[in-house]
């Protein structure tokens, strides 16, 4: 079942604003939530996304943390994500 995503982002500064929001219908939700214990290096997770259907992506964490993709131990991450606590990272088309 499809369903509508929209990802609103504004900056202000003063008394002026911007505003810009986008809608995405999405076939498919993909989540995960993991616990990853305090002190913990080098964890692996899985997690495979269809990439060519991908209109919005976020990533979000309550300690700051080092995030890299398709890396599988090799030191050579395909993307490298600085995640800091309760901030979160959100990806859209545009």
């Amino acid at each position: 079942m499809s369903f509508t995503a929209r990802v609103t982002k504004t900056v202000t500064e003063g008394s002026m604003s911007i505003t810009n929001s986008n809608s995405y219908v999405v076939e498919t939700s993909y989540k995960m939530q993991e616990v990853v214990p305090d002190a913990t290096t080098n964890k692996q997770l899985f997690f495979a996304i269809d990439i060519s259907a991908l209109k919005v992506f976020s990533m979000q964490s309550t300690q700051d943390m080092t995030v890299y993709t398709n890396d599988a131990g090799t030191g050579t991450p395909q993307e490298t994500f600085v995640l800091l606590a309760d901030q979160p990272i959100i990806f859209d088309r545009y």
